[in-house]
């Protein structure tokens, strides 16, 4: 799915650079210490055709400067099916360009086209830039969390 000015694509194998570039990033934002173990196995998930795990690349320009990981999964209380964005990031030179918005935009296409219920995601709340995004979509729940209706 692409929008008007940016290119978002579903990851492929040879992009595994690029996102490795991009995670640790991420990883370091949060105060996380990158772990190469737990890198490389999210990475053969999303390559897994018996998962549902995907990870979305963003584009503008000449290079993928974000990403969107998502997972599908079965709601408990409701039987259906959902989406989860678990992690979102933007690389800092291109945050207030539309990228995350252009993401959330595209994972939610691309759960009305798969039949999920919803997506939802969790937001930490010191993160104000991510949660003045999301407050665009949804109201957060008191717990930091999201939840988007896509069927009725």
């Amino acid at each position: 799915m692409v929008t008007s000015f940016y290119g978002i694509r579903n990851s492929q194998p040879d992009d595994y650079e690029v996102f490795v570039r991009l995670w640790e990033a991420c990883l370091r934002m949060h105060g996380a210490v990158p772990e190469s173990c737990a890198t490389e196995r999210i990475w053969d998930l999303v390559q897994s055709p018996e998962v549902d795990f995907g990870i979305r690349l963003a584009s503008r320009g000449k290079g993928v400067a974000a990403f969107a990981i998502y997972s599908c999964q079965i709601n408990s209380w409701t039987g259906a099916v959902d989406g989860c964005l678990d992690t979102l990031f933007v690389s800092p030179e291109m945050r207030g360009e539309g990228l995350g918005r252009a993401l959330v935009d595209d994972l939610l296409a691309i759960g009305r086209a798969r039949g999920w219920q919803s997506v939802f995601w969790h937001v930490s709340a010191d993160n104000v830039a991510a949660r003045a995004l999301y407050n665009r979509y949804a109201k957060e729940d008191g717990y930091c969390r999201y939840r988007v209706a896509l069927t009725i």
